[in-house]
C-alpha cells in the first residue's frame, strides 16, 4: 500500500484584521473625543463665516498661512500629549501579567501583535487630524479658497510628526513594564536633555561670575517638541497693492512658505528607527517583566544612575538653598557645602531608583557600592564645576568672530551693534571687567552698606558668525572714584557709555519715516504748576537733529554709573517724539503711528539750545531735575509756605537742560 503524505505550509501573518478592528472599536472614545475637539475649530470658522454672510474675502495665501500656523505652533504640542494616550491604549496589555500572558498564548506571533497594534495606534493618531483637515478643506471650499500645495505640505508634516511621537511612546512602552512609569518616562525622555543642560547651567551660574542660566542650546535637538516649536516655522511675503475702492495702497499677503521642514522629515526617520528598535526589544521581552519600572535589563543601570545624576543636580541646589544659602557671605555657591548637598541628594536619588527597580525597600545591603560610587561622582562633578575646568567664566569671543552684540548697561542703556569697530570696544570693556573679576567678587553687596558705593549692571549677548551665542550679565559693586580712572574696568565702562556708536544704538530709531509732532512737560513759574507743551512736526525734526549732534559730541551718557550726578543733572520731565514708521511688509498697513522719548541731562547743550531757539523753553517755562522735583514735593508735603522758586534757586537761574524719557525704557543720562 502506498501512502501519500501531504504537508500544509503554515502562513505567518504580520497583520491581524480582527485585532485591528477590535482596537479601534475598543478605544473609540479616545480617537472619537479627539476628533470632536479637533472639529470644533473648523466648525467655529464656518459659524463665523455664516454670521458675516461670507462677506470677508479670504485668499489662498491667507488660508495657507492658517494651515502653517496650526502646523508649526499647535501640532507638536498636541501630538506630544495625544501620542502617549494612543500608545498606552494599544500597549496596555504589556503592563499586566495576566493580559500579556493571555495574548502571548494566542495563535498570533509577536511580529503580528507588534505590527497590528502599531498600525492601530498610528490610525488612532491620524483619525482626528483627518477629520479636522477634511472639515477645514470643506470650509475652504465654501469660501472658494483652497491652497492645495499648502494642504499637501501640512498633511505630510502631520503624518511625519504623528509617526515620530507615536514611535517614541512605543519605544518607551517596551522599555518599561508599568503604565504610570511609561507616561512619566515618556515625558522625561522628551525633555531630559534640555532639563539636564538647564540644571548644569543653573549650577554654573551659581559658581561663575557673570554666567547666566541661559535657555537650551544644542540639547534642544534631543528635545524634539522644543526644536520643532523653535526652528520649524513659516515665512510670509507681502506686497503693496493699490485698492481702487479706497484709493490707497494696502499691504497684502502674496505667498507663504515653510522653513526648516527638513526637521520634520529627520524626526520621521528617527521615528521609523525607534519603531524598529521597539520591535527588536519586543522580540526579546520577557512576559514576566510586566509591572517592572524598567523591563530591559541593560537599561536598569542607566535608569538608576540617571536618577542619581538628576537628584544630585536639582536636589543638591534645593538642599543648599534651604540649609546654607542664608549663612554664606555672597550670592555665589561655595564648593564644600554644595558638594555635601549634591552628595546627599545624589545618594538619595540612587536609593529611590534602586527601590523602584527592586520593588522593595530592602536594598541597602546589595547596593551600598553603587551608593559610594554615586557619592564620589557627585563630589567630582561639584569639584569640576567649582574649579571651572572648562574655563567657562573667562570665556570671551574674538571681535572678528562676532556678527552682532546686544548690550545693556546702567539706567537701561541698550542696543544692538553690528559694526566691527563698535563690537571691538564692547569686547575690550568686557575683557577689562574680567581682569578685575576677583575685586568685584570681593566687593559684592558693598553698595548696600557703604556710602559712595554703587551697584550697576552690564550685560552682553554675542551672536557669532558660526551661529552660536554667548551671554554674560554682571552686577557690579564699585566706588564712585573708580569712574574717574580710565585704567579700571568701571572707568572703561563709563567711557564706553558716551561713545557715539553706543548712544546711536541706544537712542536713534531706524523705523522713523517722518515726525508728526511731540510734547514736553515742564515747570511753569508764573502759575507754579507742571504743564505739557505740544510740539509740531518741524520742531520735532529740529529737536531730533539736535539730539543727534549731542550724540556725536559725546554729550549723552555722562551721568551713566554716577548715581549722585544722575539725580542732580538729569531732569524729571519728558520729551516725546510722535512719528509715522517706514512702510513695513509685516503689517496689515504700510505704516503706523509710534512714539519715542529720551532722557536728557544738563550736558546736552545742543538740545538745550534748540529748545531755547524754538521758544519752547523761556524764563517762564523751565525744567526741574530729579533732585529738585523731590525737594519741591518734600517741601509741599511738610506744608512749607516759602516760594518754590526761592527754595530751588530758580528766580535767577538760567534755563538749563531738558529731561526726556523713552517710552520704550531706552534711557540715556
Amino acid at each position: 500500500m502506498n501512502w501519500e503524505v501531504r504537508t500544509m505550509r503554515s502562513k505567518t501573518s504580520f497583520f491581524n484584521r480582527t485585532l485591528f478592528r477590535k482596537n479601534l472599536a475598543r478605544f473609540w472614545p479616545l480617537w472619537g473625543g479627539a476628533s470632536f475637539l479637533g472639529a470644533l475649530t473648523p466648525l467655529a470658522m464656518l459659524m463665523e463665516l455664516i454670521r458675516i454672510r461670507f462677506q470677508v474675502e479670504i485668499t489662498a495665501p491667507e488660508m495657507a498661512s492658517g494651515y502653517y500656523m496650526v502646523l508649526t505652533q499647535m501640532v507638536p504640542a498636541v501630538c506630544l500629549v495625544y501620542a502617549v494616550l494612543c500608545a498606552l491604549a494599544v500597549w496596555s496589555y504589556l503592563f499586566n501579567a495576566r493580559s500579556v500572558g493571555l495574548l502571548h498564548t494566542l495563535p498570533l506571533s509577536r511580529n503580528g501583535l507588534f505590527v497590528t497594534n502599531a498600525l492601530s495606534g498610528l490610525a488612532m493618531m491620524v483619525i482626528p487630524f483627518t477629520v479636522t483637515g477634511a472639515l477645514c478643506l470643506a470650509v475652504s471650499a465654501l469660501t472658494g479658497t483652497v491652497a492645495p500645495a499648502a494642504l499637501l505640505a501640512t498633511v505630510l508634516c502631520v503624518l511625519g510628526e504623528c509617526l515620530f511621537y507615536f514611535a517614541s511612546a512605543t519605544l518607551i512602552a517596551f522599555i518599561t513594564g508599568h503604565g504610570v512609569a511609561m507616561a512619566a518616562l515618556y515625558f522625561i525622555f522628551h525633555f531630559l536633555a534640555v532639563g539636564i543642560e538647564y540644571l548644569l547651567r543653573v549650577l554654573a551660574s551659581g559658581f561663575y561670575f557673570g554666567v547666566m542660566a541661559d535657555s537650551a542650546g544644542v540639547s534642544q535637538w534631543l528635545s524634539p517638541t522644543i526644536a520643532l516649536m523653535r526652528e520649524f516655522t513659516y515665512g510670509e511675503e507681502y506686497q503693496d497693492v493699490f485698492d481702487a475702492r479706497w484709493n490707497v495702497y494696502r499691504t497684502t499677503l502674496q505667498s507663504v512658505h515653510l522653513e526648516n521642514a527638513w526637521i520634520v522629515a529627520l524626526y520621521a526617520l528617527v521615528g521609523a528607527g525607534m519603531l524598529a528598535l521597539a520591535w527588536l526589544l519586543y522580540r526579546r521581552r520577557r512576559s514576566e517583566s510586566a509591572g517592572d519600572v524598567v523591563a530591559v535589563g541593560w537599561m536598569k543601570p542607566v535608569f538608576r544612575y540617571g536618577c542619581a545624576l538628576c537628584a544630585a543636580l536639582a536636589g543638591g541646589m534645593v538642599l543648599y538653598s534651604i540649609f546654607w544659602a542664608g549663612y554664606q557671605g555672597g550670592s555665589r555657591y561655595e564648593a564644600l557645602p554644595m558638594g555635601i548637598c549634591m552628595v546627599l541628594a545624589g545618594v538619595l536619588g540612587y536609593y529611590i531608583a534602586s527601590m523602584l527597580l527592586a520593588k522593595s525597600l530592602r536594598i541597602f545591603r546589595t547596593t551600598w557600592k553603587g551608593a559610594v560610587g554615586t557619592a564620589a561622582a557627585a563630589a567630582v562633578l561639584c569639584g569640576v564645576m567649582a574649579g571651572d575646568v572648562l574655563s567657562i567664566e573667562d570665556r570671551l569671543p574674538e571681535a572678528g568672530d562676532v556678527e552682532s552684540v546686544w548690550f545693556t548697561m546702567d539706567n537701561g542703556i541698550s542696543g544692538r551693534l553690528e559694526d566691527q569697530a563698535e563690537i571691538q570696544k564692547i569686547v575690550e570693556a568686557h575683557r577689562a571687567l574680567l581682569a578685575e573679576k576677583e575685586d568685584f567678587k570681593a566687593n559684592e553687596n558693598r553698595a548696600y552698606n557703604e556710602p559712595n558705593w554703587s551697584k550697576a549692571m552690564f550685560s552682553v549677548f554675542y551672536t557669532m558668525e558660526n551661529g552660536t551665542s554667548l551671554r554674560r550679565s554682571y552686577y557690579l559693586d564699585y566706588h564712585q572714584d573708580d569712574l574717574e580712572n580710565p585704567d579700571t574696568a568701571m572707568g572703561r565702562l563709563a567711557a564706553l557709555a558716551v561713545e557715539p556708536g553706543i548712544q546711536r544704538a541706544n537712542l536713534l530709531r531706524s523705523d522713523i519715516d517722518h515726525f508728526t509732532g511731540g510734547e514736553i512737560g515742564c515747570w511753569k513759574r508764573s502759575t507754579k504748576e507742571r504743564v505739557t507743551i505740544s510740539i509740531d512736526a518741524e520742531q520735532a525734526q529740529a529737536l531730533y537733529e539736535a539730539m543727534e549732534r549731542d550724540i556725536e559730541a559725546g554729550h549723552f551718557g555722562k551721568t551713566t554709573f554716577r548715581d549722585l550726578a544722575w539725580s542732580q543733572e538729569v531732569y524729571n520731565e519728558s520729551l516725546y517724539f510722535y512719528y509715522q514708521t517706514v512702510p513695513n511688509a509685516q503689517n496689515d498697513y504700510s505704516t503706523y503711528s509710534a512714539s519715542h522719548s529720551v532722557s536728557f541731562s544738563v550736558h546736552c547743550t545742543e538740545l538745550i539750545r534748540a529748545l531755547e531757539e524754538l521758544g519752547i523753553l523761556d524764563e517762564d517755562y523751565q525744567l526741574l531735575t530729579h533732585a529738585e522735583e523731590e525737594q519741591m514735593y518734600g517741601d509741599a508735603a511738610w506744608g512749607e509756605n516759602t516760594s518754590v522758586e526761592e527754595d530751588l534757586g530758580l528766580m535767577d537761574q538760567p534755563v538749563r537742560a531738558v529731561t526726556f524719557y523713552n517710552a520704550e525704557t531706552v534711557t540715556a543720562g
